[in-house]
C-alpha cells in the first residue's frame, strides 16, 4: 500500500497532519481548553503515576530496537479492512520498527568534506558524479535464489527464500565499490565502500533483484505491439412500427475484426550509471543518507531527426469487410412531390396574392373579413370605400407573416387553382391485421399508414382525379446534374427526414411488369434479406424495379500506430536521502529510526511510472529530546485543500498537502522529563500557508492542539506463554482421549487428539488444535497518552480533526497506537457526522532489543568523528560493516 498517510502512521502518527510552529505550551498559565488561549499544567502538581518518559518509557534509541507490530487498516496491507475485520488479518500484515544509529554518521562534522552538510564551500562533484554500474563488477558477481533447504530455485518462483551472492576476492590492495574509483581514498571519501578482502555483491545489485546487470547492453529489440480492431453491426431488418409511424431497424450484434502487430524494426541500447546524490537533488543543508537504499531513475532519449527528416515508425493495417446496409435508394426516405401524378415537374399552382383574409381590399370588411364570398359571390354592389380597409398590405420592411397582402407568397386563405391531382384510384395504405387474424378491417384506421401520392397529408380513398384541396409549390425534384432544372430522368420527390414512407409493391407476382395479372398493391411493412428485399414502386407515373433494399457492401477501415524509435534508456540509481535538514535545525542531534513493512501482492512504484519496484516499504523517523525534556520530531507540517471531506487513503493522499518547511514539532511533553498521568496541554494557533509552492502563502487555517495523559491496563498480542498441555492428571481434564490444551489468556480448552465437537475454538472462530492457535494477548498497564489536533479552514469552515492514541509501557515502549479523524462540519453526513473514524490500529507482537552503551551521544560530538566506512574496525559497532 503506497499511500503516505499510512507510511507515518507509526511512533505518533499523527505526524502527517500535526504542525507546530507556536511557542511550547508550557510558557503559558492555565485556562479554559475550549478558548483560544495556550493552557499547559506542566507546572501544576499532579497526583497519579508517573515515570521517566526517555529511561524507563519510550525507545532507548542507543540501543539496537527490532520490534514488530501488528498493523490493522481500513484498507489492510493490501488485503482486507483489518480495522471493521480484525479476524482477516494476516501473518504479513506486520510493521516492523529498527533503530539504525550508524546512519547518522552522515551528520557528523561540516568541517570534513566527507561529510555533505550543504554549506557554500562544500564541493558536491564526489557525490553527485554518474559512474557506470556494472553490477557483476567486470564478471566475478553474480546471485541466484534458494528455498528454505538451500536448493537453488527460479527467484520467481513461490518457492524462493532467499537471495545468494557470491564474494570473490579482491585484486591486491583491495577495490572500490565504484569501479572508477582505484585507491581507497578517493573511494570512501565519495561516499563508496572499500573491498579490502573480498567483493560484496550485494551491494552491486542496486536494485535487489537477483539479476546482475551490466553496464551497458546494446542492439536491444523496441518490440512495440499495436492492436487494431473495427467494429460494426449488420442491419438485418426493417420493421414498420405502427405508434412510432416509421420503420424501425433490427441489427446484429456488434461484429468486430481484431489484429495485433509487432513491429520488431527499432533496436536501442541500455546503460547503468549510479551516484550517491543524483544531480537533480536540491541540497540546502545537513543531508542524512542511506547508504543501503537505491532509488532509480530512468531517462528515455529517443532518435533525433537531420534536418527535416520523419524518422517516426509506422504500424498500419487495412481492415476489409463487407456489412449489410440500408441500400442509397432509400425507398422508406421518399417523400412523393409530383402531386398531380403527371410524371413531369410542374410549376406551383397560380393564386390571387390577397392576404390570409382572402379579399381584395375593394370586398375587405375593416374586420378582418369579406363582405362577400370571394370570389364566387362578389360583384359591384359589394364594393367598399377606402384604401386596405383589413390593413394588411405589405410593403417593404414589413413583416411578410404578418402584412400577407401583396408580400409575394402564397399564405393559407388566398384563393389558388387546384388542379386536378391525377389519382385514378383510392391511395394504398397498410390495413394491419386484427387480433390474431391475418386479415384488417377494411378500414384504414388512424395509425395505418398510406401511400400519400397527391401530397396532402390526408388519405384519399376515391379516385375522382380533383384537386388535392391544398396550394402546391413548385414541385421539387432531385437534380442529379446539378443544373439547377428539371430534366425529363429526374425523380420528383423530396427526402425525409426519418422512414416514415410506407413502401408499396405493385408487382404481386414479381414478373417485374404492373399489369392486370398483379393483384392489389402490397404494402410492405417488414424488410428482411431473407424474405421480401424488392419491390416495384410508383415513381414519376410509372413503375420502378428496385431490388435489395437491405444491401450487402465493402468497406475499409484503414488505421495505423506511429511511434518514435528509440536511441537509448539510461536509469541511474542514487542514494535514498533520508532528510535535507535545514540550517536552522543543523546544530541538534537527532535519532533516526526506520519502520518497515510489505506491500504483498500489489508492490510499491516508487517513481510513478506505474510499475511495481518492490514488494515492500518504509520511512524514516527523525527524533530528539529538547532542553525540556520533551520528545520532538522533524516534520514537514500538512494540511487539507478546499473543500475537504476525503476519507479514504487515496482520497486522504490526494486531498492533502505537505508544506515545504522542515519544523521540530513536539511529539510527548514531560515535566522534567516524566510523563505523568493527568498532564493536559492545549494550544491554538493561526496560520498561512503556500498551498502551491509559489511563495505566497494563499491558504489560511486556526489549528487546535490537545495533549492528555491517563493510566490504564491496555491488552496487546505479547503474550510469550500461550498455553499449555496436559494430560488426564490435570484436575481440568475434560477430553475423551489424548492431551488437552490449556489458553494462558482466557482459560480456553480444547481437545485436538479427541473428535472433532471436543475442539475448542478461540475469538476468530478457529478450530484451537496447537498452542500457536491460541491468544496471545496479555494485560499490560501503560500511559495512554491522546494528542488530538483540528485543522479549520478559514473562508469555509470546514475542519479536520485526527487523534492519535498511544501507550506507553515501562521498560518497553510503544505497545500500542491509534488513529482516528473526523470532519466536524459534515452535516450532509446525518448524525455520526462527528463520530471519530479509526482509521489504524498498531498492536505490539513482539519485541527484540539489544543494550547500547551511549555511543551515539559520542558519535555526535565533533571531538569524536568516525566515518561510516569504519565502522568494522570499532567494537562498539560489533566490527559490522555499514
Amino acid at each position: 500500500m503506497n499511500i503516505k498517510y499510512f507510511k507515518i502512521l507509526f511512533l505518533c502518527s499523527f505526524v502527517l497532519f500535526w504542525s507546530s510552529c507556536t511557542e511550547d505550551p508550557e510558557d503559558n498559565g492555565g485556562g479554559n481548553s475550549d478558548s483560544n488561549e495556550d493552557t499547559s499544567t506542566l507546572d501544576d502538581n499532579l497526583s497519579g503515576e508517573q515515570a521517566n518518559l526517555r529511561d524507563d518509557l519510550f525507545f532507548n534509541f542507543e540501543n539496537n530496537i527490532d520490534y514488530s507490530y501488528d498493523y490493522y487498516s481500513v484498507d489492510g496491507i493490501g488485503y482486507a479492512n483489518t480495522i471493521d475485520l480484525p479476524c482477516s488479518i494476516r501473518e504479513t500484515d506486520l510493521l516492523n520498527f529498527y533503530t539504525f544509529p550508524e546512519y547518522l554518521i552522515e551528520a557528523l562534522n561540516c568541517s570534513d568534506d566527507s561529510i555533505i552538510c550543504g554549506e557554500d564551500d562544500v564541493d558536491y562533484e564526489n557525490y553527485v558524479n554518474n559512474s557506470n554500474l556494472d553490477e557483476t563488477y567486470n564478471g566475478v558477481c553474480s546471485c541466484w535464489c534458494v528455498d528454505d533447504e538451500g536448493y537453488m530455485v527460479d527467484c520467481g518462483s513461490q518457492d524462493a527464500e532467499a537471495r545468494v551472492y557470491s564474494n570473490p576476492p579482491t585484486e591486491e590492495g583491495g577495490s572500490c565499490q565504484n569501479s572508477s574509483l582505484d585507491n581507497q581514498v578517493d573511494c570512501e571519501s565519495s561516499g563508496w565502500t572499500w573491498f579490502t578482502n573480498t567483493v560484496d555483491c550485494s551491494v552491486m545489485d542496486a536494485n535487489q533483484d537477483c539479476v546482475m546487470d551490466e553496464f551497458q547492453e546494446t542492439n536491444i529489440i523496441n518490440a512495440q505491439e499495436a492492436d487494431f480492431s473495427v467494429t460494426y453491426t449488420n442491419l438485418e431488418k426493417m420493421s414498420w412500427d405502427e405508434e412510432a409511424g416509421r420503420y424501425k431497424t433490427q441489427v446484429s450484434e456488434d461484429q468486430t475484426i481484431e489484429v495485433t502487430i509487432i513491429d520488431s524494426s527499432d533496436v536501442y541500447n541500455t546503460s547503468n550509471y549510479w551516484t550517491i546524490i543524483n544531480e537533480w537533488e536540491d541540497i540546502n543543508g545537513m543531508v542524512y543518507i542511506d547508504h543501503a537504499q537505491w532509488n532509480d531513475t530512468t531517462l528515455l532519449y529517443e532518435e533525433q531527426p537531420i534536418g527535416d527528416e520523419d524518422i517516426d515508425i509506422i504500424i498500419d493495417t487495412t481492415f476489409t469487410y463487407a456489412k449489410t446496409i440500408l441500400n442509397l435508394d432509400s425507398l422508406m426516405f421518399r417523400v412523393n412531390s409530383d402531386c398531380n401524378n403527371d410524371g413531369i415537374w410542374t410549376a406551383a399552382e397560380t393564386y390571387e396574392d390577397v392576404g390570409v383574409d382572402g379579399c381584395p381590399d375593394e370586398y375587405e370588411d375593416s374586420d378582418g373579413g369579406c363582405v362577400c364570398n370571394y370570389p364566387d359571390d362578389c360583384d359591384d354592389d359589394d364594393i367598399q370605400s377606402g384604401d386596405d380597409p383589413n390593413t394588411d398590405n405589405w410593403q417593404e420592411n414589413y413583416d411578410i407573416l404578418i402584412y400577407t397582402d401583396g408580400n409575394m407568397q402564397y399564405d393559407e386563405g388566398e384563393p389558388f387553382t387546384d388542379r386536378l391531382d391525377g389519382l385514378i384510384e383510392g391511395e394504398i395504405f397498410w390495413d394491419i391485421p386484427v387480433g390474431e387474424s391475418e386479415e384488417g378491417n377494411g378500414v384504414r384506421d388512424g395509425l395505418e399508414p398510406w401511400a400519400d401520392l397527391n401530397c396532402n397529408n390526408i388519405y384519399d380513398s376515391d379516385s375522382e382525379n380533383s384537386g388535392n384541396g391544398i396550394w402546391d409549390d413548385d414541385e421539387i425534384f432531385q437534380d442529379l446534374d446539378g443544373n439547377g432544372i428539371w430534366n425529363d430522368d429526374e425523380p420528383l420527390y423530396s427526402i425525409s427526414a426519418s422512414p416514415n414512407q410506407i413502401i408499396v409493391n405493385y408487382d404481386t407476382n414479381g414478373d417485374q411488369l404492373v399489369n392486370d395479372d398483379d393483384e392489389s398493391p402490397q404494402v410492405i411493412n417488414e424488410i428482411d434479406p431473407d424474405e421480401i428485399n424488392s419491390a416495384m414502386v410508383y415513381l414519376n407515373n410509372d413503375y420502378v424495379f428496385y431490388d435489395n433494399i437491405i444491401t450487402e457492401d465493402s468497406f475499409e477501415s484503414y488505421q495505423y500506430y506511429k511511434y518514435t524509435p528509440i536511441e537509448e534508456i539510461v536509469t541511474i540509481y542514487s542514494n535514498e536521502l533520508i532528510e535535507d535538514i535545514p540550517s536552522s535545525l543543523m546544530n541538534d542531534d537527532y535519532y533516526i529510526t526506520k519502520t518497515y513493512w510489505e506491500t504483498q501482492p500489489q508492490g510499491t512504484d516508487v517513481d510513478g511510472d506505474g510499475i511495481v519496484d518492490r514488494y515492500y516499504d518504509y520511512d524514516y523517523h527523525l527524533f530528539r529530546y529538547n532542553d525540556e525534556g520533551h520528545l520532538t520530531k522533524l516534520i514537514h507540517p500538512a494540511y487539507f485543500y478546499h473543500y475537504g471531506y476525503f476519507e479514504t487513503p487515496e482520497e486522504m493522499e490526494d486531498g492533502f498537502y505537505e508544506t515545504s518547511e522542515l519544523i521540530q514539532d513536539v511529539m510527548i511533553y514531560t515535566s522534567n522529563g516524566d510523563l505523568r498521568e493527568g498532564e493536559r496541554i492545549t494550544s491554538f494557533e493561526e496560520i498561512t500557508v503556500d498551498s502551491n509552492n509559489d511563495g505566497v502563502n494563499d491558504m489560511q487555517y486556526e489549528v487546535s492542539k490537545e495533549f492528555d495523559v491517563e493510566y490504564e491496563e491496555v491488552i496487546v498480542p505479547l503474550r510469550q506463554q500461550l498455553g499449555e498441555f496436559v494430560d488426564e492428571t490435570h484436575p481440568d481434564y475434560n477430553c475423551s482421549e489424548g492431551q488437552m490444551i490449556i489458553c494462558s489468556s482466557d482459560g480456553l480448552t480444547s481437545c485436538p487428539d479427541a473428535s472433532n465437537s471436543e475442539w475448542g475454538e478461540n475469538d476468530c472462530g478457529e478450530k484451537i488444535k496447537e498452542l500457536t492457535d491460541c491468544s496471545s494477548d496479555t494485560t499490560l498497564n501503560a500511559y495512554k497518552v491522546i494528542r488530538t489536533k483540528n485543522i479549520l479552514m478559514v473562508g469555509n469552515g470546514v475542519e479536520f480533526g485526527e487523534r492519535n492514541t498511544i501507550w506507553l509501557a515501562e521498560n518497553i515502549g510503544i505497545i500500542k497506537d491509534k488513529l482516528e479523524h473526523r470532519w466536524t462540519e459534515n452535516y450532509w453526513a446525518g448524525d455520526d457526522a462527528l463520530d471519530w473514524k479509526e482509521f489504524s490500529r498498531l498492536e505490539l507482537k513482539s519485541l527484540g532489543n539489544s543494550d547500547g552503551n551511549s555511543s551515539l551521544g559520542r558519535l555526535f560530538n565533533n571531538y569524536n568523528i568516525i566515518h561510516i566506512d569504519d565502522f568494522e574496525s570499532e567494537e562498539i559497532f560489533n566490527n559490522d560493516p555499514y
